[in-house]
């Protein structure tokens, strides 16, 4: 990161150049300079930015207008941080590691979750909480804060800490009760606590708002974790990662038909020693991922686990998704991927 330049988006908005704290004139100037580091170093045109900044009361000669504020947010940047016209409108150059935001998900990307929670000195965006710029950016980033909270839990719940994690992770439940992989953390933590009948009690408030808000019932791996509870599975007390807490292979309601001859090559290539790696390629709709549960169907009882991931939305979080569902866990992230 550049010395003496800093952008602060998790919490109040705090920028820093080499001469200092940089102060802002007021809330335009504000809204401006947020949303081309939203961008930054990319440009942003000059109707998002005369959105942002006015929103539905955009001043006549908004084009000059925007160009006024611009010059004025230049002389509080100074050229450490310079606001350049770009052919689409303006663009903050800036490196993204200056940018706490940025560095959060790059943190999150390398499975370093303490470290990216770690930045945040409050909500996304605090200042802008009510701009309706702000909004999507807030609600993705905040998402993100969850993730890594359910992360950086995950991992410490591998290391024996359940009994100290319980209170935290009640409050959490109650700020997002219907996030169904919050409560099955705090079920774990309980159940790992010799705390059975508060576990299950946690699973029964978890299914009936479920049901009276949604109209749902829980989803498949808080089923199988409360199975697990009622049954004592030994696999609860075990040095792996959080089971029931990751699909078990999906099955399909109709049968599949017509695609036994590449089954039997699948299972014939996946149990060859040399065979460590097997990827189904084809053009979009072909069936390759109804293909591949089939195989994995079919092989569950040829291996010791069949484990099933589901990388949809997953992104930079591959290695952490995997390890789960695998019953891989560790103290650090280097380490997990090793282990894995």
């Amino acid at each position: 990161m550049n010395t003496g330049i800093e952008v602060n988006l998790l919490g109040p908005l705090t920028v820093t150049v080499p001469g200092g704290p940089v102060e802002f004139e007021g809330a335009k100037q504000r809204r401006l300079f947020v949303t081309l580091a939203l961008h930054a170093p990319e440009p942003v045109s000059v109707d998002e930015l005369v959105e942002a900044v006015w929103g539905d009361r955009a001043p006549d000669g908004r084009d000059q207008a925007l160009q006024k504020q611009v010059s004025r947010l230049r002389s509080r940047l100074g050229e450490a941080m310079p606001v350049r016209r770009r052919a689409a409108g303006y663009a903050l150059e800036i490196e993204r590691d200056a940018i706490d935001s940025r560095r959060f998900e790059a943190l999150m990307a390398r499975g370093e979750f303490t470290a990216a929670l770690a930045l945040w000195r409050g909500p996304a965006l605090a200042d802008h909480r009510f701009d309706d710029f702000a909004q999507a950016e807030i609600e993705r980033l905040e998402e993100l804060r969850l993730e890594a909270t359910e992360e950086r839990l995950a991992a410490e719940l591998e290391t024996g800490q359940a009994g100290d994690l319980v209170g935290e992770l009640r409050a959490l439940v109650a700020a997002h009760p219907l996030r169904e992989r919050m409560r099955g953390r705090l079920m774990l933590a309980l159940y790992r606590s010799g705390r059975q009948a508060e576990a299950l009690e946690v699973m029964r408030d978890g299914r009936r708002r479920l049901v009276e808000e949604l109209g749902l019932e829980p989803g498949p791996e808080l089923r199988r974790l409360e199975a697990m509870i009622l049954a004592h599975d030994p696999e609860l007390d075990g040095e792996t990662a959080a089971p029931g807490l990751a699909a078990p292979v999906p099955t399909p309601a109709t049968a599949t038909i017509g695609r036994e001859g590449e089954l039997a090559e699948i299972g014939s290539l996946l149990t060859r020693p040399d065979v460590r790696m097997l990827t189904l390629v084809g053009p979009g709709g072909v069936g390759k991922s109804r293909l591949a549960l089939d195989a994995a169907r079919a092989l569950n009882g040829r291996f010791d686990r069949v484990a099933y991931v589901d990388l949809a939305g997953v992104e930079a979080q591959l290695v952490p998704a995997v390890a789960r569902a695998v019953g891989v866990a560790a103290q650090t992230p280097a380490e997990l991927g090793e282990r894995l």
